[in-house]
């Protein structure tokens, strides 16, 4: 018989025993179910659900990445997070592979060799090269990190054609006029 959970405890519940199994990317889904059905009698659930929501993964490759490049290691965090859910292997319908879901064409330019999809999924090497490609961002924008967050999903080419007088001193209202709608989800998570 299949459990169906459909309270905010219920779906905390199972998304932390999915993660604790190593399923982030299951539990991920169920904790983010778990926070859109989360009702104003259920406050004592959020430190709980905020923590499992935030994991620390894979800290072995991001935090020497995130010092080399001088990059805040929840930055990493937040990417690997939303590109992959913490899953070394996965691979996109568009050819991006592991943590940071890197393009291997772009991954090969940053390492200055040819790698191939087994080598990007290595976490190590997958959060190196990943915190390059960061770090070029985030300088390329002058430190602005929205810009460079919709850059690493959209391209910064497609970035450049957003680019508002204003952006620094509303940035809210820069993201919510994002006009591809995955980039600006992406933003906001």
């Amino acid at each position: 018989m299949l459990f169906r959970s459909t309270t905010s405890a219920d779906l905390l519940v199972e998304g932390r025993l999915r993660q604790g199994v190593g399923d982030d990317w299951t539990g991920l889904a169920q904790l983010e179910r778990a926070a859109l059905k989360l009702q104003p009698d259920q406050c004592s659930l959020l430190p709980q659900l905020e923590r499992s929501l935030h994991p620390s993964r894979f800290l072995d490759a991001f935090a020497p990445a995130a010092e080399r490049h001088q990059l805040a290691v929840p930055l990493l965090l937040g990417v690997a997070k939303q590109e992959s859910r913490f899953t070394p292997g996965v691979q996109s319908a568009a050819g991006a592979v592991g943590l940071l879901q890197l393009m291997p064409a772009t991954a090969s330019e940053l390492a200055g060799t040819t790698l191939s999809a087994r080598e990007l999924q290595e976490p190590a090497r997958n959060a190196e090269l990943g915190a390059t490609y960061l770090r070029g961002l985030l300088d390329q924008w002058g430190g602005d990190p929205l810009a460079t967050i919709a850059s690493y999903n959209a391209g910064p080419g497609a970035v450049q054609g957003w680019k508002t007088p204003d952006r620094s001193r509303f940035p809210e209202l820069w993201v919510e006029a994002i006009p591809y709608p995955e980039t600006r989800i992406y933003v906001k998570k």
